[in-house]
């Protein structure tokens, strides 16, 4: 074979791999969950109770006065010792 064959050749493979479909990647193994995942999991814990909200500067000295606004009433979880939560 000549060099111009060759080199027409090597073109035509070029600009057919642009009309190729591209393969798609291979399929990964995942595991079925009953097998060794399962001895994995340990039990969940609950979370601990959040701590009871702190109130601001301005909500110390408001809220005893006017205890029914929202933000006042936001700070009254269980657990809040505010004077306005009883």
């Amino acid at each position: 074979m000549t060099a111009r064959p060759l080199v027409l050749a090597i073109a035509l493979l070029g600009a057919c791999a642009s009309e190729r479909t591209p393969t798609p990647p291979p399929l990964q193994h995942t595991p079925a969950a009953h097998t060794t995942q399962a001895s994995r999991h340990t039990a969940r814990r609950a979370k601990p109770p959040s701590p009871a909200p702190t109130a601001t500067a301005r909500q110390t000295l408001e809220c005893p006065i006017d205890p029914d606004r929202a933000d006042c009433r936001a700070l009254c979880t269980a657990g809040a010792t505010h004077e306005w939560c009883r």
